[in-house]
């Protein structure tokens, strides 16, 4: 890996932070974001599906808005372009960033 494979990838970190820091800047608390997201199936092949994001709260910190336990920039350099209207064409996979209730310590199902 030489210099000029170094620079192009530092190059390209600090655009995708950029367009992170963008997103983030023009979040909506009420409004779904969807990503678009390939996966291997069996035999061999990918498909495509979209995951839909919600807000869940706000960072005290950072005052982001948060989806579920990631800031909205770190959505978008997790997941890729994050989208506000649903693309088309593509499998629909729900998908929400709330906390899905689970067992708590006494066995018994619990919202947290």
């Amino acid at each position: 890996m030489g210099f000029f494979s170094s620079l192009d990838t530092a190059v390209a970190g600090h655009k995708a932070q950029k367009e992170a820091s963008r997103f983030a800047a023009t979040v909506k608390p009420n409004q779904t974001y969807y990503t678009v997201v390939v996966h291997q199936v069996a035999g061999g092949g990918t498909r495509e599906l979209i995951h839909e994001h919600f807000v869940t709260g706000h960072s005290r910190i950072t005052g982001q808005y948060m989806f579920g336990h990631r800031s909205a920039a770190a959505l978008w350099l997790a997941d890729g372009p994050v989208y506000s209207e649903r693309p088309g064409g593509i499998t629909i996979r729900e998908y929400s960033d709330k906390q899905d209730a689970g067992p708590d310590i006494r066995g018994h199902i619990s919202d947290y």
